[in-house]
């Protein structure tokens, strides 16, 4: 199941409707309810309300303001190295943005091919941001591959 990333738009789930910029949270609720399990509801710094669900190699949330309209989407890695065949490690799932598999490359692959696809890629030793609307993290600058996809409406 890949996960996608569209600037502008909000997430795409492999089979699952989309989940969007400024769809209520009650939508958001129930369509994950309607899948999965969420998870849980943790605080994220700046957000009035989160709700979290795992899909396979991935943990994805959703997030807003006050008014209960989504504004930010993340994504992370549910184990930091991921190998098909390893025990007690999922298989590699697909986070993808512009075309490129964030999680599935070296971060500085990734960061060579968005610029390379035009995208203005404003990096840093852990945190990477790629235009005005995602921001990749790695938890520490000797792991290869980013850990962490926000993807976050731009205001106006």
């Amino acid at each position: 199941m890949s996960v996608e990333l569209v600037a502008g738009h909000g997430v795409r789930i492999e089979g699952w409707p989309d989940l969007t910029y400024g769809m209520p949270v009650d939508e958001v609720h129930a369509l994950v309810e309607r899948r999965t399990a969420l998870h849980r509801r943790g605080w994220v710094c700046g957000l009035a309300w989160t709700r979290g669900w795992d899909l396979g190699g991935v943990s994805v949330r959703a997030g807003g303001g006050p008014d209960g309209l989504t504004s930010t989407f993340d994504v992370d890695r549910r184990t930091v190295f991921q190998h098909a065949g390893r025990e007690g490690l999922a298989a590699h799932q697909p986070v993808v943005f512009a075309g490129v598999d964030v999680f599935g490359w070296d971060a500085g692959e990734v960061v060579e091919c968005l610029r390379a696809d035009g995208h203005y890629v404003s990096a840093g030793r852990q945190i990477v941001r790629v235009g005005a609307e995602l921001c990749l993290f790695r938890w520490q600058q000797s792991i290869a591959p980013f850990t962490t996809a926000s993807l976050t409406l731009p205001r106006s």
